[in-house]
């Protein structure tokens, strides 16, 4: 027979908690698993049903609705500080049938080598009405609507950030959560707000290409600069 594993469950017998002991090393191959076309199927089916929601959400003119987008101040972090918090955002926004939309300076990608700021300097803009705001060629009809401002403790606006509601870091909107689960969760809104730009694709194939990118590879990080403030 075959099972398809409890949220944050995995295994040929869904016998592991991932968030218990995030450590898991597959007693059977999963390529060969007898389980493997039904979870890979449900896996699927949730993907396609929240990318669905999020991209209409998100759309023309559903962006730039007051009723049907919450406003957020832009975060002032580096790459990943910023992914998380938008994650959060479109969590809380997503919670109440909305989509998450950015408004204020970003710190990160403010400057001349990104043609915009902020996660948009690499990455698809999630919020359709992003940049013809940005660049000027639109009015802008949040413009005065308070954005959500990001607090001290528990993220953009938890009254008590240990309890697992809305505003919290580790929720997800039902009927997610109870289907898939946190790792599942986070993994789509991965996907969601992070598409690479075809301009980003373009510069790492030719920086592959000029190194003779081939494998084996060992992968080094160094860092030269903080890209909040300008290119590294």
């Amino acid at each position: 027979g075959a099972c398809v594993c409890n949220p944050d469950w995995v295994g040929d017998l869904c016998d592991h908690s991932i968030l218990g002991n995030l450590s898991y090393l597959p007693s059977v191959n999963p390529s060969l698993s007898p389980s493997r076309c039904i979870k890979s199927r449900v896996f699927e089916e949730g993907s396609i049903e929240l990318q669905t929601t999020l991209y209409d959400l998100h759309e023309v003119p559903n962006c730039a609705d007051s009723e049907k987008a919450m406003v957020f101040l832009a975060p002032h972090h580096g790459l990943g500080g910023n992914i998380h918090l938008a994650m959060q955002c479109v969590t809380r926004a997503l919670s109440e049938g909305k989509g998450a939309v950015f408004r204020g300076p970003w710190r990160y990608g403010a400057h001349e080598g990104c043609r915009m700021p902020g996660l948009s300097c690499d990455f698809e803009p999630h919020d359709r009405c992003f940049e013809a705001v940005t660049t000027g060629s639109a009015d802008d009809p949040l413009a005065e609507v308070e954005p959500y401002k990001e607090q001290r403790f528990g993220g953009w606006y938890a009254p008590n950030w240990r309890e697992v509601t809305p505003q919290s870091l580790d929720y997800v909107p039902q009927p997610w959560r109870q289907q898939h689960g946190m790792l599942w969760w986070r993994a789509q809104l991965m996907n969601f707000l992070a598409r690479p730009r075809a301009t980003t694709i373009a510069k790492l194939r030719a920086l592959q290409g000029g190194m003779g990118w081939q494998h084996p590879i060992a992968g080094v990080h160094v860092r030269h600069g903080d890209a909040c403030f300008h290119g590294a």
